[in-house]
C-alpha cells in the first residue's frame, strides 16, 4: 500500500462514507463507477487518477475486495464487497431472482438463512437451468 496523495486520502474517506450509506455490501463496477464518478464531480480529483485507477486503488488499499468467481455462464462477473456479506448477497448481485444452491439442503434451510424466493432444483438439471440462465454457486 503506497502512501496516499492528501486529496487521494480525502477522496478514499468519502467513499467509505457512501458505502456504508449504500444498501449492498456485493457490488458490480457497473454499480461502484457511477459512485466515483459523483465523487469526482463533488471534489478534485488529481488529473492522473481516472475512475478505474481510483477503483483499482480502493482494491489496493483494501478498502474494497474483489470476490473470487468460479462462474459457469459466459459473461465478466466480477463482483466487489466492502463488508461481510451472505451468499444470498452475491447471488442476487449476479442475477436477481434466479439462482440456486448447489448442495444438499433441507426444506428448512432458505427460512433459517434468511433466503427468500429460492428455487431447488435437483443435481441433474442443473446443465437445464444453465441454459435457461440461471447462476448457482457452489
Amino acid at each position: 500500500m503506497r502512501p496516499a496523495h492528501p486529496r487521494e486520502a480525502i477522496l478514499i474517506d468519502q467513499i467509505r462514507e457512501k458505502l456504508t450509506q449504500f444498501s449492498k455490501r456485493v457490488l458490480s463496477q457497473t454499480e461502484l463507477i457511477p459512485l466515483i464518478v459523483e465523487l469526482r464531480a463533488e471534489h478534485a480529483f488529481p488529473r492522473s487518477l481516472s475512475e478505474r485507477s481510483f477503483l483499482r486503488r480502493l482494491i489496493e488499499d483494501g478498502i474494497l475486495k474483489e470476490i473470487p468467481l468460479s462462474a459457469t455462464y459466459s459473461f465478466d462477473a466480477k463482483r466487489y464487497h466492502w463488508g461481510p456479506f451472505s451468499d444470498h448477497e452475491l447471488a442476487l448481485s449476479l442475477k436477481p431472482g434466479a439462482y440456486g444452491i448447489a448442495k444438499d439442503v433441507d426444506l428448512d434451510y432458505p427460512r433459517r438463512a434468511g433466503i427468500q424466493g429460492v428455487s431447488f432444483a435437483r443435481e441433474e438439471r442443473f446443465p437445464q437451468l444453465l441454459m435457461q440462465g440461471w447462476c448457482l454457486l457452489r
